[in-house]
């Protein structure tokens, strides 16, 4: 008897454990089609045109800079292997969860595979930078949330 009602509880116990879950695609999770959030802040054209960008970077002097902020900050740097991006004028976003404030200058993306702590390597993970007037400004490691 015990087996019986022991075996009629698991489903009720299993839909529960689905009903906690985590939904990134649930409505109120809802993404556009390049990523963000919707109903997420963006900039207008406008503001894009009439906003101060700093000066401008060089495409071997930002993968330097960005090379050596990442040095700091990796656990076995000279193992890293990048695959760096071109650097445009451009616009970075702060996840919502810290103010969502938003930042221009020049953009770079780039993909970093490092060795972790075990000595094995992580795959290739995305970074995105922000230089301006000559320095990193902001980096991004796939979250949203700038690492300092």
């Amino acid at each position: 008897m015990r087996k019986i009602i022991g075996l009629a509880a698991l489903p009720i116990l299993l839909a529960g454990c689905d009903a906690m879950m985590y939904k990134p695609f649930a409505p109120g999770n809802a993404l556009n089609r390049d990523g963000n959030l919707l109903g997420a802040k963006q900039p207008t054209p406008s503001e894009l045109a009439s906003a101060d960008y700093g000066g401008f970077i060089e495409q071997e002097a930002a993968q330097g800079l960005a090379q050596a902020w990442l040095v700091l900050r990796l656990k076995d740097a000279e193992s890293a292997k990048y695959q760096w991006g071109k650097v445009d004028k451009g616009w970075v976003k702060d996840a919502p969860i810290i103010g969502g404030s938003i930042y221009t200058g020049y953009v770079m993306h780039a993909l970093v595979n490092s060795k972790n702590s075990y000595g094995g390597y992580t795959g290739f993970e995305e970074w995105t930078f922000l230089f301006r007037d000559g320095g990193v400004a902001r980096a991004y490691h796939q979250s949203g949330i700038p690492v300092q």
